[in-house]
């Protein structure tokens, strides 16, 4: 049987007000494992969670939340059984990406330093607060490919001085933001060489033939009959 990404290693973990100490035990499902395991809650409370439950936001405390009226949690209609919304899907992958060393895109994010900042990871009303819902067609993005998914004004960015660094975006405008791109300004806008392209109506090795011969100006300005 191939190992579950929840049956070991999960020590130190932590989601929202829960910390994992140790395995506790495991519970035969049809065709799986459901893997339980020993936490503790910031209020001092221990408790014993499911590790997919976890995973997947819908445990975050011992039951603390629910009860502490001055807690910062709120019901926010996003997550309810086998529906979710949207943005609370999208705020869940980005702290996975983060977060979760068996993440598949972990080396692109955690891996490599990024962080989600104390506001955004602790509470997903906050989060849509800030960067609103998701438009048709965008996923959350980080406005410096560098940078944190950071709000710029919790406690932990002032101190950082990190910047607002979160919005939606599309395909297009992500891959524009890649370490990789070529990017280019001219005329006081900055964007990737593949942007350029689309917005002049060539391909993006015509483009480049351009630049190696022709002025900046020229290159980005002539028709595509040129």
């Amino acid at each position: 049987m191939p190992r579950s990404k929840y049956s070991a290693g999960l020590e130190g973990m932590r989601f929202n007000r829960t910390v994992i100490l140790s395995f506790s035990h495991r519970v035969k499902e049809t065709n799986n494992y459901r893997y339980y395991w020993y936490c503790s809650c910031d209020c001092g409370t221990q408790h014993i969670a499911d590790a997919r439950s976890m995973f997947r936001g819908m445990v975050q405390s011992c039951g603390c939340l629910n009860r502490d009226p001055a807690s910062k949690f709120v019901k926010h209609g996003h997550s309810r059984r086998g529906t979710r919304s949207r943005e609370f899907t999208s705020w869940l992958k980005m702290k996975g990406r983060c977060y979760d060393p068996r993440n598949e895109w972990f080396h692109r994010y955690g891996g490599r330093g990024i962080q989600v900042c104390e506001l955004f990871r602790n509470d997903f009303s906050a989060f849509l607060s800030v960067v609103g819902f998701r438009p048709p067609r965008k996923t959350i993005d980080r406005i410096n490919n560098d940078g944190h998914y950071s709000c710029g004004s919790c406690s932990q960015c002032v101190v950082n001085r990190w910047p607002m660094n979160v919005r939606w975006a599309t395909i297009d405008e992500q891959n524009g933001n890649k370490s990789t791109s070529t990017v280019i300004e001219f005329n006081g806008k900055r964007q990737a060489l593949f942007l350029w392209a689309k917005e002049i109506g060539i391909c993006q090795s015509s483009l480049r033939k351009r630049l190696r011969k022709w002025p900046l100006e020229k290159a980005l300005t002539l028709p595509r009959t040129i």
